[in-house]
């Protein structure tokens, strides 16, 4: 049997919500959705709420990472509401019809913070640059079946149409 995995990032609920309804309206169940960040726009936890509800009738299993949008200050409300597993710098393991996937879960990290990232966020550079690192390890530490869920992309060779000042990001080995 196939596995079905619904694999999306960047709803920004409330805002982008409508368009995602629409996208998912007739598609069925799936085996398990993966949420590569953004699920809220602006940490607003009432657009969460929202999306969850959408996100139940989807499948019984949700993982997501936060977005720079799903703000550290509302994560543990975010926990509180269940129904997510919320992968921060984490692996978890995930069996689907007998295959085993090990997900790694992470923000991901900018070759360069943002301006605004580093007047409001101590330490942002560091955090990077030891989230990289991590990443690198983990990667490299099994040769099981493996999802990268990750919120910034691993290198800005794949973006295209985001703005090249912000969308440089560390590569690692990939």
């Amino acid at each position: 049997m196939v596995a079905r995995i619904l694999a999306t990032a960047d709803i920004h609920s409330p805002k982008y919500f409508p368009r995602f309804r629409e996208t998912v309206r007739d598609l069925g169940k799936f085996d398990a959705v993966l949420i590569a960040g953004d699920l809220m726009e602006d940490g607003r936890i009432e657009g969460l709420k929202i999306l969850i509800n959408e996100l139940r009738r989807l499948s019984d299993t949700i993982i997501a990472v936060p977005g720079n949008e799903d703000y550290d200050e509302v994560m543990p409300r975010a926990r509180e509401l269940g129904v997510v597993r919320w992968l921060d710098d984490e692996v978890i393991k995930l069996t689907i019809n007998d295959v085993t996937l090990r997900i790694i879960g992470s923000r991901g990290s900018l070759e360069k913070p943002t301006t605004w990232q580093l007047r409001h966020i101590p330490h942002i550079a560091d955090t990077y640059k030891r989230r990289v690192e991590w990443l690198k390890r983990t990667i490299n530490s099994s040769r099981e079946l493996t999802i990268l869920l990750i919120h910034y992309a691993p290198t800005f060779k794949t973006l295209q149409g985001e703005d090249q000042g912000f969308g440089r990001v560390s590569g690692f080995g990939i």
